[in-house]
């Protein structure tokens, strides 16, 4: 990084303001000195990583955005290196995110429905390259004055043409915001986002997140629980339009979120004019002729999705789901892939969901804040007891307070005094997981974890074939017919093919993100 005038620059991008920064990572408002216009500049340092997946999660942003030409869509620019630095240069969109714009409070209806018009056109133009965005929440919309939308950040998406580190089975988003799919670490579809964006047009117009709890746990339980006939005398009360589309996406198994929402959404009233692209105005013009159509419809399609079996157990076998421990996230945004917004301009990004590097699992899950929620004073000499439930994916023998009880499916809640008690699951196939739970008098406290999130994968792409060896372990001949999974930790990688040879690796595994290891034995020569 040079200096110039007394402004550092990287590349031939003059920083003008430092609008995030932490050690590995930076956002500036900046000029580019070949074209003389303002940009946003993001930088990633690579001297330093705990891992080199979070360099190429960088580099698929720009990748993404490259490919994507709409006015919806935030622009990348340009993108490179310089020395052990990479950049990435956006678009300057003078704007404010949909977050702040939300509790300022000004937006009438009309706009609102503008927005959510808007917000459908651009998710649909993302779908039709087959990219699922992954983490859809008002931070990542922006809105200028004469409320033309863009959608921002893509660092978590996935698809496209490209073969992105963090595979479909990784866990990543912010939780408020994700599909139930997501939360249990499936291969996502397309109609995750459709749930993330039912979740925002519903926050838009009723001012409050309806999975929001008092912590992640909660939050988390709301979304895996969620019922959707209880938000029904809230979504009844929401404009015609709206009310069919939330009704069309905002469902738990995601073979019932209605794709025919792109039409619903397109037919909303309004329009706004975007430079060098004209108006958007959808079917706006007809909007009085088909929109009873587009409503019958979408209600013949309810009326035949009611009729089907909806046990939620065919589709997800069950309600196993992770339970993080009070207090700490495991399930994040990464902070390298935020678009910012400052007023009209850019500004950093109100978030507290971020991901630190993985040394040990137990660093991520003992919780932060013990002890700080006691159910209260209990008098002297006076014993009172709840009861506490464990349900585990696929199975693990509970240890409460360092005393050995059960091995799950447990038969009876577990009876115990009320207060903080220290929870361990062991499954010599996964990592300790460490909780604490607190006991309520009369109530049942109930801890639900699904495993299969606290591991990592790893991912072999070998020409022209090998023999994949984990610690000495055969674990496939590539192609793999999936990702192998791991325990996040450092381990010794073997490729063996009897014609070239064998090549070794030493990889970092981490929590919810796949490894990709590519070996060309063919070059070796």
């Amino acid at each position: 990084m040079a200096k110039q005038n007394g402004s550092q620059q990287t590349a031939h991008y003059r920083h003008l303001e430092v609008l995030k920064k932490d050690d590995l990572s930076a956002v500036y408002m900046a000029e580019d000195m070949k074209s003389g216009k303002t940009v946003i500049l993001k930088t990633l340092r690579t001297d330093a990583l705990p891992d080199p997946t979070i360099a190429t999660r960088f580099k698929r942003e720009s990748s993404l955005l490259s490919s994507m030409k709409h006015p919806g869509v935030i622009t990348a620019i340009d993108s490179g290196s310089e020395g052990s630095l990479l950049y990435i240069s956006f678009e300057y969109f003078k704007s404010s995110n949909l977050r702040r714009i939300m509790q300022e409070g000004k937006l009438t209806e009309a706009e609102k429905m503008l927005l959510v018009k808007q917000f459908f056109a651009s998710l649909k133009y993302a779908h039709s390259l087959g990219i699922i965005h992954r983490d859809l929440k008002p931070e990542n919309i922006l809105v200028a004055e004469n409320h033309h939308l863009k959608l921002g950040d893509f660092g978590l998406a996935t698809g496209g043409a490209e073969n992105f580190v963090t595979s479909q089975y990784s866990v990543v988003g912010t939780p408020g915001y994700m599909s139930p799919e997501q939360i249990q670490g499936q291969t996502l579809s397309l109609r995750s986002d459709l749930f993330s964006a039912g979740i925002v047009v519903f926050e838009l117009f009723t001012g409050r997140n309806p999975f929001v709890g008092s912590d992640i746990n909660e939050t988390l339980n709301n979304i895996m629980n969620f019922d959707e006939q209880q938000l029904e005398p809230e979504i009844s009360r929401l404009p015609q339009d709206i009310a069919a589309i939330v009704r069309a996406v905002l469902k738990k198994n995601p073979v019932e979120r209605n794709e025919a929402v792109f039409a619903l959404a397109s037919g909303l009233a309004g329009s706004v004019t975007y430079s060098g692209y004209g108006q958007l105005t959808g079917y706006s013009r007809i909007y009085p002729y088909i929109r009873p159509a587009i409503i019958f419809a979408a209600g013949i399609y309810l009326i035949v999705i009611l009729k089907q079996n909806n046990s939620d157990q065919n589709h997800y076998g069950g309600e196993t789901f992770l339970q993080a421990p009070r207090g700490e996230v495991i399930i994040y945004a990464d902070s390298n892939s935020s678009d910012v917004v400052k007023e009209n301009n850019i500004q950093p990004e109100e978030t507290t969901e971020t991901k630190q590097p993985v040394e040990e699992l137990t660093t991520i899950i003992t919780p932060q804040n013990q002890n700080k929620e006691m159910a209260g004073e209990r008098q002297e000499n006076v014993q009172s007891y709840g009861e506490l439930t464990v349900e585990v994916l696929p199975w693990a023998v509970v240890y409460i307070d360092s005393a050995r009880y059960e091995t799950t499916p447990l038969k009876d809640n577990i009876t115990l005094e009320t207060g903080i008690h220290s929870i361990m699951l062991l499954n010599p196939g996964y990592p300790v997981y460490h909780a604490e739970v607190n006991i309520r008098e009369g109530e049942v406290s109930r801890l639900k974890i699904n495993l299969e999130v606290l591991m990592g994968f790893l991912d072999c792409k070998v020409h022209p074939w090998g023999e994949v060896y984990v610690n000495g372990v055969l674990k496939g001949e590539t192609p793999l017919k999936s990702p192998v999974k791991l325990a996040p930790g450092e381990y010794k990688v073997v490729i063996k093919n009897k014609e070239y040879g064998e090549s070794e690796f030493t990889v970092k595994i981490l929590q919810g993100e796949t490894f990709l290891l590519k070996h060309n034995f063919r070059n070796m020569n």
